[in-house]
């Protein structure tokens, strides 16, 4: 956070959760091709690497639902979003997400 660095790529592990997945908005590609999807316990990546593509926003659904809450370059945390379907972040801003901070209940 306040250092200016993009999250490109996300790696997400949920215990105790049937199932969850997980979509990426990167700069100058929009949101990813599909929802990536793995049962608790496993873990799933989203985003890109070596592609300098920062994450702008990412969804994320559950069997549980889910808390999160963004850091966007130059806005901050951006509030809680609480669901079982949430979204996080921004889009056509070109602000990357810096940070994030989620959890399942």
């Amino acid at each position: 956070m306040g250092q200016n660095r993009a999250i490109e790529a996300l790696e997400i592990t949920a215990y105790g959760v049937g199932w969850f997945c997980a979509q990426a908005h990167t700069r100058n590609v929009g949101w990813g091709p599909k929802e990536t999807c793995a049962e608790g316990g496993q873990t799933i990546t989203i985003g890109t690497t070596g592609q300098n593509r920062p994450m702008e926003a990412i969804r994320f659904s559950s069997t549980k639902t889910v808390w999160a809450n963004a850091h966007v370059q130059n806005e901050g945390y951006t509030g809680f979003s609480i669901g079982t379907w949430i979204e996080v972040g921004t889009t056509g801003k070109n602000q990357n997400l810096e940070a994030i901070s989620m959890s399942f209940h």
